[in-house]
C-alpha cells in the first residue's frame, strides 16, 4: 500500500485539531509505509499528534528486540510516546519487519536500519510535520538500529538511545558507526542494567571519540526492563526533555 494514501493533515488525525486544547491527546491513526529502498516490504505503524499549532516537531519511536517479544506496543515505547505527546510532539511508533502486520522477516539489524530510515522518510513527508525537526528515540535493540539509521540518514537533529544494548565485555569493533554520530545523542542507561552496561556505554563513546556530540547519563536504580513505575516514568520524561532541548 502506498504511503501517500496516509498523508493526512493534523486536523484529520485529531478530528478537529485546531479546536483542541494544547497537548490534548488525539485519536491514533494507523499508517503503513515502506523501508527506505524496499517497496516490497510494508511496515505498519501508529501515528498521532497533539492539538497544537502546525508545523509540528515529531519523533520516530523504535521498539526493542522482536526475538524477545518487542513490538511497537511495548510498554516502554508507549510510555515514551505518551510523554512526547503530553509535551506537544507528533509521534510515529511502528513495527519492524516481521513483527505484527509488518511484512518481511527478521534481518539481524541490517534490514531493520532501513525500516527506521523509511519511518523517518514517512514522517517527514506528512502534512503538518516540520520535516527539519524529526528526531528518533529507540529502546534497547531499537536504539541500536535507530542510531545506525540516524548516522546513515545524516539529517536527524537528535537521537535518544534508551538502554543501548552493549553488555559488559562487548566487542566494540562492530560499533564504529558511533564515530560518525555528529548530532546530539543521549545514552540513558540504568545503573542496574546488565544488558546495557553503563561502563561499557561510556567506553563506547570514549572509544569512538563521540563525546563531542554524545553524552551518557545514568538512571539510578533502573534495570533494563524498567520494572519500577518510577524508573519508567523518569526515563520517559527524560527522553521527552531531550527532544525539547533539541527540537
Amino acid at each position: 500500500m502506498s504511503s501517500s494514501r496516509h498523508t493526512l493533515s493534523i486536523a484529520l488525525w485529531c478530528g478537529i485539531a485546531v479546536l483542541a486544547p494544547l497537548h490534548a491527546r488525539c485519536e491514533v491513526l494507523p499508517v503503513t509505509f515502506h523501508p527506505r529502498g524496499e517497496d516490497t516490504i510494508v511496515l505498519e505503524g501508529i501515528m498521532s499528534a497533539p492539538g497544537a499549532p502546525t508545523p509540528l516537531p515529531a519523533v520516530v519511536l523504535c521498539h526493542p528486540d522482536p526475538r524477545y517479544g518487542g513490538t511497537m506496543n511495548s510498554y516502554v515505547i508507549t510510555a515514551i510516546d505518551d510523554a512526547l505527546q503530553q509535551a506537544g510532539y507528533a509521534t510515529l511508533r511502528f513495527n519492524l519487519r516481521g513483527v505484527g502486520r509488518s511484512t518481511g522477516s527478521f534481518d539481524g539489524g541490517i534490514g531493520e536500519v532501513r525500516d527506521c530510515l523509511g519511518a523517518l522518510d514517512f514522517l517527514r513527508g506528512q502534512e503538518g510535520i516540520d520535516g527539519a525537526r524529526v528526531g528518533l528515540i529507540g529502546y534497547s535493540f531499537g536504539s541500536w538500529v535507530g542510531l545506525q539509521a540516524c548516522v546513515a540518514d545524516g539529517a536527524v537533529p537528535v537521537c535518544g538511545c534508551l538502554s543501548f544494548p552493549v553488555p559488559s565485555g562487548e566487542n566494540l569493533a562492530g560499533h564504529r558507526y558511533v564515530a560518525d554520530a555528529d548530532f546530539p545523542c543521549l545514552f540513558l542507561t540504568g545503573t542496574e542494567d546488565t544488558i546495557s552496561d553503563l561502563p561499557t556505554v561510556r567506553r563506547l563513546v570514549a572509544t569512538y571519540r563521540a563525546g563531542r556530540s554524545c553524552r551518557v547519563e545514568p538512571l539510578r536504580g533502573a534495570d533494563h526492563f524498567f520494572r519500577s513505575a518510577e524508573h519508567l516514568q523518569t526515563a520517559a520524561e527524560r527522553m521527552a526533555r531531550l527532544i525539547g532541548e533539541r527540537l
